[in-house]
């Protein structure tokens, strides 16, 4: 368990400083906009595939 949470620790650490490096900072935040875009567009998908605006009643 103290290796665990030393690794997290550790992980904790390292993103910070490579975040602190501009250029890897923006290609940080290019991954995370790409991600929710992706992440969006695959939702719409999901909801009109499994929710279809008219549902019968019968």
């Amino acid at each position: 368990m103290k290796k665990l949470v030393k690794l997290g620790i550790a992980a904790a650490l390292v993103g910070a400083i490579a975040y602190s490096i501009p250029p890897v900072r923006e290609r940080m935040q290019a991954a995370c906009a790409s991600f929710q875009e992706d992440f969006e567009n695959r939702e719409r998908q999901l909801r009109a595939a499994l929710m279809p605006e008219t549902t019968p009643l019968s």
